[in-house]
């Protein structure tokens, strides 16, 4: 009867550790680098209302390389400006309305503003 019970137990312990390991495998593979802000200038920015878009170049470092920073305007009734406050990111609302800005990260000066 020991025997019988020794072997499942020997699978499930097995698999455990099997788990266990890929579990630590795959969090030592997913661990990302930082983004360190910079102070920035003010965007170049195109459109109105949703779709707007902005960049800001220069706008920090992930493991070393310089990254732009660039903000969409994704839902919105009035047209809110994207702009720049004591070197940081900013968004000016136009007025009360509900928006959502998505933003997005890319190696220094590989964003192209007008396509």
């Amino acid at each position: 009867m020991n025997v019988c019970l020794a072997i499942p137990y020997a699978r499930a312990v097995k698999s455990v550790l099997v788990s266990f390991l890929l579990l630590l495998t795959t969090a030592l593979v997913a661990a990302a680098q930082e983004l360190i802000l910079q102070p920035v200038g003010a965007p170049q920015v195109t459109g109105a209302g949703a779709g707007k878009r902005a960049v800001w170049r220069n706008a920090g470092t992930v493991g070393g390389a310089t990254v732009d920073i660039v903000g969409v305007m994704t839902d919105a009734a009035l047209d809110h400006s994207l702009t720049t406050g004591n070197g940081q990111i900013q968004i000016t609302s136009a007025a009360q309305d509900v928006h959502y800005l998505d933003m997005y990260i890319y190696s220094a000066g590989t964003y192209d503003l007008a396509s």
